[in-house]
């Protein structure tokens, strides 16, 4: 009887190459396909406008300090225009008093959130609140009681560690949520052709409490270019409690202004979403000069 070992399979020469050659047309194939896939996911962030956003691994209560605080990143400032003028705005109001209806009206086209829409249809002197924002963000201050629609009603999640130290739980940045997400909403150019549209009003009503010869546009640009120095965090937040408030372990973040530490109280992926925003608001307004 012959020995098994007579009867393996042995492949001749010709065969070795056709399946050589099928094997490296599949491999030059699936690499075409992948890099053809990541070129258009690149053309369509580029397309939007958008950055890839962080993941979300921080936050910050009345203070928080992180393991570590690397440099602040710097959204992008490229803002890709549309050719959109389909929508036109009536005639822009000459007084206050013709303000805030005109704002009810029009507001809803440049942000669909319908949080955004609430608040709008309760809130009265509506161009006076964000020339006041505007203003106060450039000086580092927060005008909380012209806001309080935004300000979460659930208190600070904490978890106290050792030595008389606690750690910001992650959970707190949710109570933000809906604030990013009306912010995350804007239609950067509808609001654009707006505020050039109410420009004129804009700058009257702010010369009543502005700084003499400076245009709001500078204040707008300072107050942008203010948030965008906010650290971008890392890792857990660290809290000290020497009294009634929070305050951050880290005398860095401690150091920040008011303004700087309400955009670190929303989180690192809530935040990047508002820098977003500012950095190609900053953007537009540079093109301008």
């Amino acid at each position: 009887m012959a020995n098994q070992s007579e009867f393996e399979f042995k492949p001749l020469p010709m065969r070795k190459l056709v399946w050589t050659l099928v094997m490296l047309g599949l491999l030059a194939g699936t690499g075409v396909a992948l890099w053809r896939a990541y070129g258009l996911r690149q053309a369509a962030i580029l397309a939007e406008g958008k950055q890839p956003q962080p993941v979300q691994e921080m936050l910050s209560g009345p203070a928080e300090s992180a393991t570590a605080a690397p440099e602040a990143t710097t959204p992008s400032e490229e803002f890709v225009h549309r050719a959109d003028t389909s929508v036109e705005f009536p005639p822009a109001p000459v007084s206050m008093r013709e303000s805030d209806g005109w704002l009810r009206q029009e507001l809803p086209v440049i942000d669909q959130n319908p949080q955004l829409t609430l608040w709008v249809n309760e809130t009265p002197d509506l161009l006076r609140r964000f020339i006041a924002l505007v203003n106060e963000s450039a000086q580092g201050r927060v005008p909380r009681k012209l806001f309080a629609f935004w300000i979460p009603q659930e208190s600070i999640q904490v978890k106290e560690v050792e030595g008389g130290e606690y750690v910001l739980d992650p959970a707190s940045y949710h109570r933000y949520d809906r604030l990013a997400a009306a912010v995350e909403a804007l239609d950067l150019e509808l609001a654009w052709r707006l505020y050039q549209h109410l420009k004129p009003l804009i700058e009257e009503v702010y010369a009543e409490f502005g700084q003499p010869g400076t245009s709001f546009d500078q204040v707008l640009l300072n107050a942008i270019e203010h948030l965008l120095k906010t650290p971008q965090l890392q890792g857990e937040i660290r809290l000290i409690k020497p009294a009634v408030m929070y305050q951050y372990a880290d005398p860095k973040l401690e150091a920040l202004s008011a303004a700087q530490k309400q955009l670190l109280r929303m989180g690192p992926v809530n935040a990047a979403i508002v820098k977003h925003k500012l950095g190609l608001l900053r953007g537009m307004l540079m093109e301008k000069r």
